[in-house]
């Protein structure tokens, strides 16, 4: 039985729709989350100098069960932030020659607060007022509960503002380098 010759397989590209070919070889591209997301161009004599992911101690666990990721890139020229819910995301920039302030600030999640407290005055509450109380297992496990959604709830975030323009990107340790670089790109720019 002949069986034909089948034509040799040639080269094909892997990129996906949104990347042109000489984009993520060039480097003059930033790809934020693939096909769904667009890519943001550079400038010709624009450099990222940072690119910060949120993880999960930034985003939480509900974060993590609902696929929630956050980026901040740096560049310096501009500090662009990409945030994904579940189904829809937001890009923030702001220009590095608009920015005047840049600060570290604490902010709280109150309905984490909320059912923090709750979780752990609930059994107290209970056993006070006399009414049967749940077991001594679930007691511990509410009380651990509530601690640490109250630990959890308070959030740093680093905060770009200027010109009316603001960029809050949530996250738990900035360390001094990244300050500084981010500094530096803001200095540069004024």
């Amino acid at each position: 039985m002949n069986i034909p010759a089948t034509p040799p397989v040639q080269n094909q590209s892997t990129l996906s729709y949104n990347e042109p070919e000489t984009s993520p070889r060039s480097g003059n591209i930033i790809s934020l989350e693939g096909v769904s997301t667009p890519d943001l161009p550079l400038n010709s004599d624009e450099v990222i100098l940072l690119d910060i992911p949120q993880g999960f101690w930034d985003l939480g666990l509900a974060g993590l069960i609902l696929r929630h990721k956050g980026r901040l890139i740096v560049t310096n020229q501009r500090s662009i932030c990409f945030r994904r819910k579940t189904k829809d995301f937001s890009i923030e920039q702001i220009n590095m020659r608009h920015t005047g302030a840049i600060s570290m600030v604490r902010q709280r999640n109150y309905t984490q607060l909320g059912l923090g407290a709750f979780f752990l005055l609930f059994p107290i509450i209970l056993f006070a007022n006399g009414v049967p109380s749940m077991g001594p297992l679930a007691t511990l496990v509410s009380m651990l509960a509530g601690i640490l959604l109250i630990f959890l709830s308070s959030m740093k975030s680093l905060v770009l503002s200027g010109s009316g323009e603001k960029i809050i990107f949530n996250i738990r340790q900035v360390p001094s380098n990244v300050l500084s670089k981010v500094l530096t790109a803001v200095n540069a720019n004024s």
